[in-house]
């Protein structure tokens, strides 16, 4: 999961939005983002922050933070969100990873997906 988050962030977005989205923080922290902060923290060169555990930098190309990356060649932000429909409203995610989506079975679920769903107008891979 955490290979499509970093080819969009990396290769298909300008000052991009990629959210992993979870029922929780937690769950959205601990799957798809984990594997694609685990991914840039084993990339020859990775450099952790002292006294921050899972922080740390890619020189040039990647700052790591607890819930967000930032993708330094393309501006684009990867954050772990979880379920905040009313938080979340108005925002234009380039990507939307859902964890476990076979599970939204409540009215804030639903209107997350909505929410997080890509705006038609734009191409499915845009570069801004």
């Amino acid at each position: 999961m955490g290979v499509p988050v970093r080819y969009v962030a990396e290769t298909q977005t300008e000052l991009g939005e990629v959210n992993t989205v979870g029922h929780d923080l937690k769950q959205a922290r601990s799957r798809s983002f984990k594997f694609a902060r685990q991914s840039i923290m084993l990339t020859p060169g990775y450099r952790r922050r002292q006294g921050h555990s899972g922080e740390g930098v890619l020189p040039e190309r990647w700052d790591v933070q607890k819930g967000q990356m930032t993708c330094l060649t393309t501006g684009t932000v990867v954050e772990a969100l979880g379920i905040d429909p009313e938080g979340e409203a108005g925002g234009n995610p380039d990507l939307t990873v859902f964890t476990e989506l076979w599970g939204a079975r409540h009215e804030d679920e639903v209107r997350m997906w909505e929410e997080m769903t890509p705006p038609p107008i734009l191409p499915p891979v845009l570069k801004r």
